[in-house]
């Protein structure tokens, strides 16, 4: 891995994965990634801010600690993906492909996963305040001691899925099927309070 990069790249448009990403730290800011094949990869501590990424292939990328704040990612594969301790907060992902991506905590808080197809993923520990669920497919996803406070999960689909010492807190049940959901007795206590049932 080459040395540390200290300036900050705006607003440039991109067609193939730029040398400065393969540097430690490199920061990017309302740039455009169109296209790149970005495809085994290794990005250690990049930042990407309020950047969009249309058709980006990541398949097979060791990524390390990397930001996507603030971005967009549409049409992007992750297939096969490493991707340990990312901070994606405020993202939006549309069409991303996760298929067999290994997750390893991060901050995913306030993100839009709307509709992703998120089947056997792993976000145990990880930070998912308010992170959008609207109608994905979460069957077979961990979430076991993942911060998932305020999160949306309505009409999720929740089956086989682990929420086992994940908390809770501020999410909205109403409209939320947990049929073959897995949890703690606690936290099914916790849901049908917080749907206005009366525990005596």
């Amino acid at each position: 891995m080459a040395g540390e990069i200290d300036e900050v790249i705006r607003g440039r448009r991109f067609t193939t994965w730029p040398s400065e990403a393969g540097r430690r730290g490199a920061h990017f800011e309302r740039c455009t990634f169109n296209g790149v094949d970005a495809a085994e990869t290794d990005i250690d501590h990049a930042v990407f801010e309020a950047c969009r990424f249309t058709n980006v292939r990541f398949n097979g990328s060791r990524q390390l600690e990397t930001a996507y704040m603030n971005c967009r990612l549409d049409g992007v594969n992750f297939f096969g993906a490493e991707l340990v301790q990312m901070k994606m907060t405020g993202s939006e992902f549309l069409e991303v492909r996760f298929l067999a991506a290994r997750i390893t905590g991060g901050n995913w808080s306030y993100a839009a996963l709307r509709m992703a197809d998120l089947t056997r993923l792993t976000f145990d520990e990880a930070a998912l305040r308010e992170t959008d669920f609207y109608e994905a497919d979460l069957r077979g996803a961990s979430f076991r001691r993942a911060d998932l406070t305020g999160a949306i999960l309505t009409r999720a689909r929740l089956q086989d899925a682990d929420f086992r010492g994940a908390e809770l807190a501020g999410i909205d049940f109403r409209d939320v099927s947990l049929a073959g959901a897995r949890m703690e007795p606690i936290q099914a206590l916790q849901i049908v309070q917080a749907l206005g049932a009366v525990i005596e």
